[in-house]
């Protein structure tokens, strides 16, 4: 998960020393080379982890934070925006989506472009690969509006209410 993450948010109990696994999962986000945010929670009670030990941990960005009483949520906003603004998060730059029939398209989308993979693998004729590529292009246009199926537009209709 850690390689495919744009930011890792490293969460320690600030109330009481660091763990070995507080400092395994430091060293695991070193190693991917992922920027990281140190929060440290129960800053309510507190905070008395050593500074040596936060420099050990060696994760710059620090945020006292009270998941009970909601501290530090300002602050946590304000360095996420700082990594944006910087640009130092590594964002793979690929669009979202959480619709649930785009991400069905999507996936069946990537079904079809895999049959023409193989197709195109296996050396099959021409017309095998453009099955696949076919029905991706089909999935995408469902997406885009390009493609308008009869029960597309009918699953618009049902969910939203569009004037005339």
């Amino acid at each position: 998960a850690l390689g495919e993450a744009d930011l890792a948010l490293h969460l320690v109990d600030g109330s009481r020393p660091l763990t070995e696994a507080d400092y395994l999962t430091a060293d695991l986000v070193a190693r991917v080379g992922l920027p990281a945010i140190l929060i440290l929670n129960k800053s309510d009670l507190g905070l008395v982890v050593p500074e040596a030990e936060l420099e050990r941990i060696g994760i710059a960005r620090r945020v006292p934070f009270s998941a009970l009483c909601g501290d530090g949520v300002r602050q946590l906003q304000e360095e996420l925006s700082r990594l944006l603004e910087t640009g130092d998060l590594r964002s793979n730059d690929l669009p979202q989506t959480t619709n649930r029939r785009h991400i069905r398209g999507l996936r069946q989308a990537e079904t079809e472009l895999a049959g023409s993979e193989r197709a195109l693998r296996d050396g099959l004729p021409a017309d095998f690969i453009c099955i696949g590529l076919a029905g991706a292009i089909s999935e995408l246009g469902r997406i885009t509006g390009e493609d308008a199926t009869e029960d597309l537009l009918s699953a618009i209709f049902a969910k939203f209410c569009i004037g005339k």
